[in-house]
Order: structure tokens, then C-alpha cells, then sequence
């Protein structure tokens, strides 16, 4: 799904981020947090009013696949991000559902935690660049990188992405959030689900629960 979140800075908007999300259980859309932050370049401060006013007031419209198309959904509630200390940059949102478009019956992205990831290993990622209708772009997995929650990759991609699921085309299943550039490899960085998941077990545990559940084969 395409992520639009507007920018408040003391109740007053000043533009506007986008990125990408996607169902990791029903109702429940996976995203980056700093998508819903919305910061200006250099910006590293601003209020938690501000945040959760940004979240409220953000919209999320799935099969955005063509001009003048796509189904919108508002947010009931940021239900969990990273801790302030593991550095993983993403969130949890619970969707406001609709009567003639129940989230039930769209389903989730399947999970792939566990599966191995080599140079043979090829990855796509299911984008929206620049807030432009969904685009779905391949490339081959690089390497793990020097931080074991994040993987490396070569998939083109633009501002928008961010919070865009990472599947293996072997399974077709989720194995990290894109998270942005890696400038030192002049690579794309991604967030492991793995490293998501234990973050979530840990500080959200309910939440990891239910989604846990409706992973499970």
C-alpha cells in the first residue's frame, strides 16, 4: 500500500512524506517509522504531539496499481515501533476498517524468517517510488552486511520505498522491510523480519502473539 503521512509542526502542515506498507497480519500494516516521523532534511527533532496527530491523519490506499485508482483506509492506532536502542526503524498500524472493504478479506504477506539468503538468492521488492502507482522491482541479494538485523541488496529504488516488503522469489514470502541506502556499499539496506520480530516479542508482546498466530502454517 501507498503511505501518505503530512507533516504538523505545532498543528500546522508543512508537506507531506510518502512511503510503502504492507498487511503483516490482518489490519495490522508494517511500515518504516520514520515514514510516519515525516522529518525535514536535517531535521531531528519535533514533538510526540506532532507524531501521533501525523499518525491520525494518515492514509494508506491499497491497489494503487494505475492512475485515479486504489482502495483508502485511515489509521486506528500506532500499536508498536522499534525500541529507541535497537536501531530497526519500523512500525505497526493498526488500519481503520471499512464496512464495504472488511481488511479480513485482503489478507497478509506470508513470512520467510528462517530461510537462507546467498548470492544465488534473487529479491524483490513491492514499491511505491515517489508515491507513484505500485511497481514491482528485481534484483539479486548482495550480502548480510556487517550488522546482523539489516540485509544488502541491489533492487533500484527511489523515496517511497521505505517500508516496502522484501520477498524471496524462491517462496514469494517477506524476509526484511526496506529501509533505505547503505551509502558506504552504494547498496539498498533492508531490515530483517527476523530482527522486527524479536524486537516485537520483546517490547510488544501481545501484538507479537497476534501476529505470530496468523503466521503460523
Amino acid at each position: 500500500a501507498k503511505v501518505e503521512v503530512s507533516r504538523l509542526r505545532n498543528g500546522t502542515r508543512d508537506g507531506r512524506s510518502e512511503g510503502t506498507g504492507w498487511l503483516i497480519a490482518p489490519g495490522l500494516l508494517a511500515t518504516c517509522h520514520h515514514v510516519l516521523k515525516a522529518l525535514r532534511p536535517l531535521e531531528t527533532e519535533f514533538e510526540q504531539c506532532d507524531l501521533e496527530s501525523q499518525v491520525n491523519d494518515a492514509l494508506v490506499t491499497f491497489d494503487y496499481v494505475a492512475p485515479a485508482t486504489g482502495i483508502q483506509y485511515g489509521v486506528r492506532a500506532l500499536e508498536c515501533h522499534a525500541s529507541h536502542d535497537s536501531n530497526l526503524d519500523y512500525a505497526i498500524l493498526r488500519l481503520a476498517d471499512r464496512q464495504d472493504r472488511p481488511l479480513r478479506e485482503r489478507g497478509h504477506l506470508r513470512l520467510g524468517i528462517d530461510a537462507p539468503l546467498t548470492a544465488g538468492s534473487s529479491l524483490y521488492v513491492i514499491q511505491h517510488p515517489l508515491g507513484r502507482e505500485q511497481q514491482l522491482a528485481g534484483e539479486a541479494f548482495e550480502c548480510n552486511g556487517t550488522d546482523p538485523s539489516r540485509i544488502l541488496y541491489h533492487t533500484p529504488t527511489e523515496p517511497g520505498t521505505s517500508g516496502a516488503p522484501v520477498l524471496n522469489r524462491t517462496n514469494w514470502r517477506v524476509v526484511a522491510m526496506h529501509n533505505g541506502e547503505n551509502e558506504a556499499m552504494g547498496l539498498r539496506e533492508g531490515t530483517r523480519l527476523r530482527a522486527i520480530l524479536a524486537d516485537l516479542r520483546a517490547n510488544c508482546p501481545a501484538l507479537h502473539e497476534e501476529i505470530r498466530d496468523c503466521q503460523t502454517d
